[in-house]
């Protein structure tokens, strides 16, 4: 040993999902509350891991972006404020096999993508369950890849899709998808990072 200090981490870190999150959450508007009823961890650990005083485990992190629906990297990147634009390197690619865990979300190994990719699974609802509606920041496009989805915004009537059918609208619009067949339903989103 050299003795040398490491490096400590700084709220911008991309080691601290906190910060990362605080960002997010603001970007979209969402108080912790509701932060919390998206993805079922508690108000306090949420505060907790945005002042650093909690890390999370990997499996915290996919519901974390399972219910904000962005993509798990983003809360690894720093801060704008933190790091100078960088222009992401020529020739990257991320491949994800058929049947691999992460297949959900896809390209999940790479940092600052200006898309990211995501497969949702609807699960079939109760008749009078109401969609939660969400907002992201960037433009959102979607296909329907299996099954009968439904969109539910709050600017316009609810519009069912089918198979092959696609959208493009932008995801600032409250929102919410929903399985409107009796099957299974997948859609695969790919949401601009404007972030």
């Amino acid at each position: 040993m050299n003795g040398a200090a490491a490096p400590q981490a700084t709220a911008a870190s991309p080691k601290r999902p906190g910060a990362a999150l605080r960002r997010v959450r603001g970007r979209i508007g969402l108080t912790l509350a509701e932060v919390s009823r998206r993805t079922g961890i508690s108000v306090s650990m949420l505060s907790r891991v945005e002042n650093g005083r909690l890390s999370l485990s990997y499996e915290r992190l996919i519901q974390i972006s399972e219910g904000l629906q962005i993509d798990v990297a983003r809360l690894f990147e720093a801060s704008a404020e933190a790091t100078a634009p960088e222009t992401p390197p020529i020739g990257r690619r991320s491949i994800c096999r058929a049947g691999d865990p992460g297949a959900p979300h896809p390209a999940a190994d790479l940092l600052r993508k200006r898309l990211s990719p995501r497969i949702i699974d609807l699960r079939p609802r109760d008749a009078d369950e109401a969609p939660a509606l969400q907002r992201l920041a960037g433009d959102i496009y979607a296909f329907v890849i299996e099954g009968e989805a439904e969109l539910h915004t709050d600017l316009y009537a609810a519009l069912r899709l089918g198979v092959g059918d696609s959208i493009y609208f932008d995801g600032a619009s409250g929102h919410a998808w929903i399985n409107a067949g009796p099957g299974a339903c997948r859609v695969l989103t790919v949401t601009s990072d404007v972030a």
